[in-house]
């Protein structure tokens, strides 16, 4: 089982979305760090939904890593130890697991309400 060009797209719109998160949150501590509080508030107005995601986007961050990790040890273990079916059909199984975390990604932009086509804001 292969990634689908689908969970391909969501995953590139995922990280997408996560480098906007921390983009945005960095930002706003800036602003508030340099006491800047009126463009802080303003800041935060705009991109509310962006930053009621954030928890939920750097703990999908983490289980990609994760299933990232688990991967590259199954590819990386002797065949003595693990045989080639047993590494495909492991790989598979990250493959769908990593596809079934990636299903909420289109929810979440949904809740980040950010403008469908990036650079028309």
């Amino acid at each position: 089982m292969f990634l689908s060009p689908q969970a391909s797209g969501l995953t590139e719109q995922f990280y997408d979305l996560a480098e906007e998160v921390k983009q945005t949150y960095n930002t706003l501590r800036e602003l508030e760090d340099r006491g800047e509080y009126e463009e802080a508030q303003s800041l935060l107005s705009k991109t509310r939904g962006l930053l009621a995601i954030k928890q939920d986007v750097y703990e999908m961050r983490k289980t990609l890593a994760d299933i990232r990790e688990q991967e590259r040890q199954i590819r990386r273990s002797p065949e003595d130890i693990i045989s080639a079916s047993q590494k495909r059909e492991m790989l598979d199984e990250l493959i769908e697991y990593r596809n079934y975390v990636l299903a909420v990604v289109p929810a979440l932009e949904k809740i980040a309400d950010r403008p469908m086509i990036r650079g028309t804001e």
